[in-house]
């Protein structure tokens, strides 16, 4: 099993902004830095990449 780190910043105008960006990572399965990402969260992260991948 290969243990891959991954990050995504971005810059926000409003902490509105944030807060939408925040919920739909962790809808999607990626986890806010010092989350527990779950195995609930991790097939969501899965089944999201490989809908991507599809949709192609």
């Amino acid at each position: 099993m290969v243990d891959v780190e991954s990050t995504v910043s971005f810059d926000y105008d409003n902490q509105a902004t944030l807060t939408k960006v925040q919920n739909t990572l962790t809808k999607l399965g990626y986890p806010m830095i010092g989350e527990q990402n779950s195995f609930g969260s991790k097939a969501k992260s899965y089944v999201s990449c490989a809908a991507g991948r599809i949709g192609k």
